[in-house]
């Protein structure tokens, strides 16, 4: 995978919607607990109230009509009643004969135990909310106990707390939805600058990175990226400027000594001495130097050119005259086996690349060199294959990066300048296409295959 395009497992936007849904299910969590607390003290409170108006009742009826009344008081049947004489027996009761409680209130006091704490006792459904009421009939004081147990509120908060528990992966899961959406909304900008960034090279450096209208830290970063690609964009213009005038009045130079050469040569045709051996030599490294400047000056010029004219191309027909110069000029056997493709792109730029290739397979031919076009899916490909020593699996890629010349097939005597095959990759690249080489399956050298999209009706 290209490293460019790896991602973390949780990025900014999965650690956001996680950390959002952790806080959220832990302030729910905190709440459900609170609230079923505040919920059990309220509902504690109002059976407590209910405990003591029940005794308020039976003691209304003790003090009126006697301890008889008791019998006939309408009591809710969630309560057990008691009533005590002055010696602590019970007299009435609708439970067991044991005493609900040790309180012994004096008369028309009412005390009531059993309700205390803000905390739920969980252990303990069956604890009882107690009230005592002293009452006096004839002189005598009685007391009267009404007691029920914690369960009515325990049942209602353990209810009400699984619902809202079994409710919270719900409201997780729609807090996490609306914290994924809302930060993706939020990134998007950056997206947008990744994926900019991401196309922009050093043929396109004039393009900016899109700063959106929300006047942020984003928007910020985008500014300072696209103040940052001015800066390259101006970097790299200087530097190609300097090359293309570089290599532009070197070939003046070279033009004068090429033709002083010539002249020399022809004086020198009928002479020998040390002028006439060292002529070959002189003449070679001139070309071959003339030929460096050249390739310098099409790198610089490929480098700033943004969009070259394009039109139909019959690149076999291309092939088929670089055959022929081949066999008019090169002391190895041409052969050509095209087939019709046709491409869009520039033919100067594409004879170009023809040329340099065939250049570097007649250089390292034995005795034959084959050029092939063959349509292949949505390319046109074109091969140029020779019989010599080819290109080590190690080295096939760096080829094709400027001014690297292998020491076994690419000697000074060869001719080669080292930006050959360089021309090569930055021609095809501009057409969206790609070069390799590879071994040759019939002459056993080397095979140097270009691929080129055909434009899809």
């Amino acid at each position: 995978m290209d490293e460019r395009r790896a991602r973390p497992r949780w990025g900014i936007r999965g650690r956001i919607t996680g950390l959002a849904a952790l806080l959220v299910g832990l302030a729910l969590l905190i709440g459900i607990g609170v609230f079923a607390n505040v919920l059990y003290r309220v509902l504690v409170t109002q059976l407590q109230a209910s405990v003591v108006s029940e005794a308020g009742i039976v003691a209304r009826a003790v003090a009126d009509r006697g301890p008889a009344s008791v019998h006939g008081t309408d009591v809710t049947a969630a309560f057990d009643v008691q009533l005590l004489d002055p010696y602590g027996n019970v007299i009435y009761t609708t439970s067991d004969s044991t005493p609900l409680s040790t309180l012994q209130p004096m008369a028309d006091e009412v005390l009531a135990v059993g309700a205390d704490g803000w905390w739920i006792p969980f252990d303990d459904a069956q604890q009882p909310i107690v009230a005592a009421q002293g009452v006096v009939f004839d002189g005598v004081r009685w007391t009267v106990l009404v007691a029920t147990v914690l369960e009515p509120p325990h049942e209602t908060v353990s209810i009400t707390a699984g619902v809202l528990l079994l409710s919270l992966p719900i409201v997780l899961a729609l807090v996490a939805g609306v914290a994924w959406w809302v930060v993706g909304r939020a990134l998007r900008p950056v997206e947008d600058i990744r994926t900019r960034v991401e196309t922009i090279g050093a043929t396109s450096l004039a393009d900016r990175v899109p700063v959106p209208d929300s006047a942020d830290e984003i928007a910020a970063l985008a500014t300072t990226m696209n103040g940052m690609l001015t800066r390259l964009e101006a970097a790299r213009d200087a530097q190609l400027r300097f090359v293309a005038d570089a290599s532009h009045e070197l070939r003046s130079p070279l033009t004068a000594l090429s033709g002083a050469l010539e002249l020399v040569e022809d004086d020198a045709a009928t002479s020998t001495g040390t002028v006439a051996e060292l002529l070959p030599l002189l003449r070679s490294e001139t070309a071959r130097l003339q030929g460096l400047v050249g390739g310098m000056l099409y790198l610089a010029r490929a480098d700033a050119r943004r969009a070259p004219a394009r039109v139909e191309v019959d690149v076999d027909d291309l092939v088929l005259a670089e055959a022929s110069r081949l066999r008019s000029t090169a002391a190895v056997a041409v052969h050509a086996d095209v087939a019709p493709v046709r491409i869009v792109g520039d033919p100067d730029a594409l004879t170009q690349v023809l040329r340099n290739l065939c250049d570097n397979a007649v250089r390292h031919a034995v005795g034959s060199v084959v050029l092939s076009t063959r349509p292949e899916d949505r390319f046109a490909v074109v091969s140029v294959e020779d019989d010599g020593g080819g290109v080590p699996a190690p080295d096939r890629r760096r080829i094709f990066e400027r001014f690297v010349r292998l020491d076994d097939s690419r000697s000074r005597d060869a001719g080669g300048s080292g930006l050959g095959l360089a021309i090569v990759t930055e021609i095809v690249g501009s057409h969206g296409g790609t070069v390799t080489v590879d071994d040759s399956p019939v002459l056993g050298g080397a095979r140097f295959t270009v691929r080129l999209p055909v434009p899809q009706p």
